[in-house]
């Protein structure tokens, strides 16, 4: 359940917050890839949906399909993970002075 309020809301806001917020990446893109923006977004919920139905089927016994579908879960997170930070580095990223 922690997981959920952690990664679910609490790391998704932070990555909202973080995409509006951070200095624009270029004037013609200014929060940067879209793609990759709604990778990330896809990613972690997709990633929250498989662990929500995995988590109560191992928690009612070990079971092959479950753990099939935790792994998922968490490769479908850390595919988000990296979208957003792909998306967001160049923004970050000390620039070179002029």
């Amino acid at each position: 359940m922690i997981h959920f309020l952690v990664v679910g809301w609490i790391t998704q806001i932070i990555m909202g917050v973080s995409l509006w917020m951070f200095p624009r990446y270029r004037r013609d893109l200014p929060r940067g890839r879209d793609w990759l923006s709604w990778l990330g977004l896809i990613g972690i919920n997709a990633g929250l949906g498989l662990r929500a139905v995995a988590e109560p089927a191992i928690a009612q016994g070990p079971s092959r399909w479950a753990a099939i579908l935790l792994i998922f879960s968490a490769a479908f997170q850390l595919i988000g993970g990296l979208a957003y930070v792909a998306n967001i580095w160049p923004r970050i990223k000390a620039r070179p002075s002029d």
